[in-house]
């Protein structure tokens, strides 16, 4: 065979598998997508360690629905995440609220940054929701806050509000958290 036909066929295939890889799919995951992850498996391990008043889980198969408000890509991570999941007997279902009065039928609700922090906490006050935030400082009706430490992701629980909720963290939960008060 002739080295130029060698060297012609040996470009063509070059240039087949150049266009197959470029018209081939590619899935960029950004920076975030990690951490979100990271937060909706907190989220959903989180439901293992806390137990609610008898009209908020009121029998042993009630689903427990965790709510996230303002962040639609996070919402979109914790639905995959507990996707045909369960804790116990209890099947775990996520919801959007469209209003903060709908954080009241929740049992877990994460409030974004792209909400008013302060109206959503006041409108889970008293309906024993279990709140997670990833606000700058610990909030006075917030349970629990998320937040960066060293590239890490951490939390701190805020006993006082859990105890205004009449929910109950177990000890192992409340030993991996820094605690405040408020």
């Amino acid at each position: 065979m002739d080295a130029a036909v060698i060297a012609y066929r040996a470009l063509i295939a070059t240039l087949v598998v150049t266009i197959a890889c470029a018209l081939a799919p590619v899935r960029v995951q950004s920076a975030e997508a990690p951490e979100l992850q990271v937060r909706a498996a907190f989220l959903f391990n989180l439901a293992r360690f806390v137990n609610w008043p008898q009209d908020k889980v009121p029998d042993p198969s009630s689903p427990i629905t965790i709510c996230v408000a303002g962040e639609p890509d996070f919402a979109s991570t914790v639905r995959d995440t507990i996707q045909g999941k369960s804790v116990g007997a209890h099947a775990l279902t996520m919801h959007i609220p469209a209003s903060a009065s709908e954080l009241a039928r929740c049992q877990i609700a994460y409030i974004g940054e792209d909400t008013s922090l302060k109206e959503m906490l006041t409108a889970a006050s008293g309906h024993h929701v279990l709140t997670v935030h990833s606000a700058a400082t610990a909030q006075p009706g917030g349970v629990v806050r998320l937040y960066l430490d060293e590239r890490r992701i951490r939390f701190e629980v805020n006993t006082g509000a859990a105890s205004r909720e009449q929910l109950q963290l177990s000890s192992k939960l409340l030993s991996l958290a820094q605690l405040v008060n408020l």
